[in-house]
């Protein structure tokens, strides 16, 4: 896994001594119409990712 804006943001912080955490969210997939709630979920589980400092997936698929 790994989209193109996940793979590059990943790749350029490596060296970085305390790296954060790059969470990648998948939607839309099939044509399928990301919602305003999609969205707003998406923000949640990064908000929630930064306050914690801790990542239970680093890929999520929202709107499946």
């Amino acid at each position: 896994h790994g989209g193109a804006a996940f793979t590059q943001i990943r790749n350029a912080i490596y060296d970085v001594d305390d790296r954060p955490s790059v969470l990648e969210f998948y939607a839309g997939l099939g044509g399928k119409e990301v919602r305003v709630s999609d969205v707003y979920e998406i923000g949640e589980k990064t908000l929630k990712a930064a306050k914690d400092g801790k990542v239970t997936s680093h890929v999520e698929w929202v709107g499946i």
